[in-house]
């Protein structure tokens, strides 16, 4: 089984760290957010079933403490990490989520998802405050007008353009955060007597150490499942004269 990642920080971390681009995006005005399949106990005392199905989370901080009025959809509640979670499309639904990700038997979903409605788990001003909110989104997005038939061929290269590709490389660089610097061990690009580490097989960490080669000259040792103890223990000598030692 995969179970759900916890994310163990208390509050005021959470609100300086991980909720903190949140809080930018919809100062920004972002249109959509997805809520993920993780645990929170600092912001859910109740997170036995993580964020996706917290109302706490979604109604309680995200629509109303951060003022967020966009779409709110759940992640795929297919996934192994919540299938075990029973009647999982209408628990996402009454945490808050605008728009749920299934990829099921449709007919079985909606049979629940109104007998819900019927006993009253789910109320009808809400699933009609959501419809509206997805129409609304629609027609800002101009789909009342736009053929709804999207073609497939090329669909990849369309995707995939120039300016999206420098637009990740973009997202990529800027996402690099330095936490802490003791020891003033950055930046690398003026140090000397440096050996790289690589946990794991050979050409998985390739571009990492192609990019790094640009800046730096290293000594690369490698370490897998394979590594005996007797290997790992004459890599650990020979470490020893580094200055400076990289983990890949």
């Amino acid at each position: 089984d995969i179970t759900m990642p916890i994310i163990p920080y208390p509050r005021a971390h959470l609100d300086t760290v991980e909720l903190y681009p949140f809080k930018q995006a919809i100062e920004s005005g972002i249109g959509g957010i997805m809520v993920g399949h993780l645990r929170y106990p600092g912001l859910d005392s109740d997170f036995k079933n993580g964020a996706s199905f917290s109302s706490s989370i979604i109604n309680g901080l995200l629509k109303d403490e951060l003022n967020f009025k966009g779409l709110v959809f759940s992640e795929a509640l297919y996934k192994r990490n919540v299938e075990g979670i029973k009647g999982l499309e209408v628990k996402a639904l009454k945490a808050g989520n605008d728009m749920i990700l299934v990829n099921g038997n449709l007919e079985r979903i909606q049979k629940e998802v109104l007998q819900a409605i019927r006993n009253g788990e789910i109320s009808e001003d809400d699933i009609r405050e959501k419809c509206r909110k997805v129409l609304t989104y629609k027609y800002i997005f101009g789909l009342n007008n736009r053929p709804t038939n999207i073609s497939v061929n090329g669909l990849e290269a369309r995707i995939n353009s120039p300016e999206a590709l420098q637009l990740l490389s973009e997202l990529r660089r800027n996402s690099v955060t330095v936490l802490a610097n003791y020891g003033n061990v950055l930046p690398l690009t003026n140090a000397s007597n440096v050996a790289v580490v690589s946990l794991g097989n050979k050409g998985e960490d390739n571009t990492f150490l192609i990019n790094l080669d640009k800046h730096i000259s290293t000594d690369k040792y490698r370490i897998t499942k394979d590594t005996d103890e007797n290997q790992q223990k004459q890599i650990a000598g020979e470490l020893s004269k580094y200055n400076r030692i990289i983990i890949s």
